[in-house]
């Protein structure tokens, strides 16, 4: 990359490269756009309020952040050492950290705003109300972040592969 100042069309064409580059090779990115793509849906169902639309696409846009964040955390690691290093890898681990949290912030924001038994009427009101149903919802979330985690852990054992 150049170095010293570019024109600002240079600047956004580099922020868009980047972002077609972390859309284009990371299945996580893949799915936080999907799962965005999804709520928006479930958004313009339940009617939400602006409020609510503002604090639904702040919540995305944190995941999306961290995971681009994440991505340069590991790209960075990758270009500045070949060989295994612990403190490479609690960097690229420290950065997967990040984008569960913001997942699980989405989570809780989606449960918000889309279990409102208000909204959901009486019947699921009554199923949502029951101890079984949190149960089930935390086994869910738990069951999604193992299969995020695992995602995340057989592409770095891919990039590992491909070094050898």
């Amino acid at each position: 990359m150049k170095k010293g100042a570019g024109s600002l069309l240079d600047s956004f064409r580099y922020a868009f490269r980047g972002l077609r580059y972390a859309v284009r090779t990371q299945r996580n990115m893949r799915i936080h756009i999907s799962m965005a793509a999804l709520v928006s849906l479930f958004g313009l169902f339940y009617q939400l309020a602006p409020v609510e639309w503002i604090a639904l696409y702040m919540t995305i846009t944190f995941v999306i952040v961290c995971e681009l964040l994440n991505t340069a955390v590991e790209n960075c690691v990758d270009t500045a050492t070949e060989e295994y290093s612990k403190y490479a890898e609690i960097a690229k681990d420290v950065a997967a950290g990040a984008v569960v949290v913001a997942a699980l912030l989405a989570v809780v924001v989606a449960a918000f705003l889309f279990l409102d038994p208000a909204r959901l009427g009486p019947a699921f009101g009554r199923l949502l109300s029951s101890p079984v149903c949190t149960v089930g919802v935390c086994v869910l979330t738990f069951l999604l972040l193992w299969w995020i985690s695992r995602a995340k852990r057989g592409e770095i054992r891919r990039k590992e592969e491909d070094k050898e």
